[in-house]
């Protein structure tokens, strides 16, 4: 009798797929008119109501700046008792220019100095905050490429925004470089300035005996190669200076256009999106009802 007992129980908890369907086709034209419902919900307001995004893209890439090839200051004298000179200057590394590459440069476009400058040129009436999150940066490690994606309900002004920070980039990067170039002829002036006192001072020598004048001799020929090999690099880096102005260090592959077809919002997408939810939430609503309903009836059989 036990066993009968609880296999009814187990009957009643099973789930009767033909209720199931009972209770949609009882529901049906509810079901398919909230699913619509919010199908067309979601159309209006994705074709009429949202505001359409367009994206303006720029591809930059690096321009090959080599450092210069300053070779080490080194080299020997031989002397009548072949006795060797030899000095060697790190001279190399001091001339290295500060190589703008992909990184800085990404940095760079959406650093507030850039922004600053873009907005002021551009008129913009918005925050450099503003300004930033509209400005997406994608890098292709394959290509050494960087694609700069400026998003907003403008196009014109996108392309605009993001020519420009190129622009302002490009340019503040060079800044840094003829900076950093003028550090360094500030620093070799000073160098060339030492090196030339030296060189007065050893031809002056008042206390060069004839012992030591073959010494002398060579001291004068090392201060003098000095002289002339720091007069060189120089020479070099003014010349660099008067050229980096048309040298750039960004080169633009692909400048911005203004986009034509939106991006966002997504219509069909978001349709979709709208008619699945419906359907779930009319489904969830429809069999809580029909639960609700039948508890009642439930408790009075029993």
């Amino acid at each position: 009798m036990e066993e009968r007992n609880n296999m009814q129980n187990y009957y009643d908890d099973e789930i009767d797929l033909r209720e199931i369907f009972n209770v949609l086709w009882k529901w049906k034209w509810t079901i398919i008119g909230v699913t619509v419902a919010f199908m067309i919900i979601a159309f209006v307001v994705s074709k009429f109501i949202m505001d359409p995004v367009y994206e303006a893209r720029t591809v930059v890439a690096p321009a090959n700046l080599n450092a210069l090839n300053a070779s080490s200051l080194a080299y020997v004298v031989d002397a009548e008792n072949s006795l060797q000179w030899q000095m060697s200057e790190d001279v190399k590394s001091m001339l290295k220019l500060p190589q703008v590459n992909i990184n800085n440069f990404n940095a760079l476009v959406i650093s507030d100095h850039v922004l600053a400058r873009s907005r002021q040129a551009l008129n913009l009436d918005q925050s450099l905050r503003e300004m930033r999150e509209r400005v997406k940066i994608n890098h292709k490690a394959e290509t050494n490429t960087t694609e700069i994606v400026v998003s907003g309900t403008d196009p014109q002004e996108n392309s605009d925004l993001a020519n420009e920070l190129v622009n302002q980039t490009i340019t503040y990067a060079r800044e840094l470089n003829l900076e950093y170039i003028n550090s360094m002829i500030a620093t070799l002036e000073s160098q060339l300035e030492q090196a030339e006192i030296k060189l007065t001072e050893a031809i002056n020598n008042p206390q060069a005996t004839a012992g030591d004048n073959a010494r002398n001799k060579r001291e004068v020929e090392r201060r003098e190669q000095m002289v002339d090999l720091l007069s060189g690099k120089l020479m070099e880096i003014q010349l660099l200076q008067s050229s980096l102005s048309n040298q750039h260090e960004i080169i633009v592959l692909s400048p911005a256009t203004p986009p034509k077809e939106p991006v966002a919002p997504r219509v069909m997408l978001n349709t979709a999106i709208a008619a699945v939810l419906g359907f779930m939430l009319v489904i969830f609503a429809v069999f809580i009802i029909e639960y609700m309903r039948s508890a009642p009836n439930q408790n009075k059989s029993a």
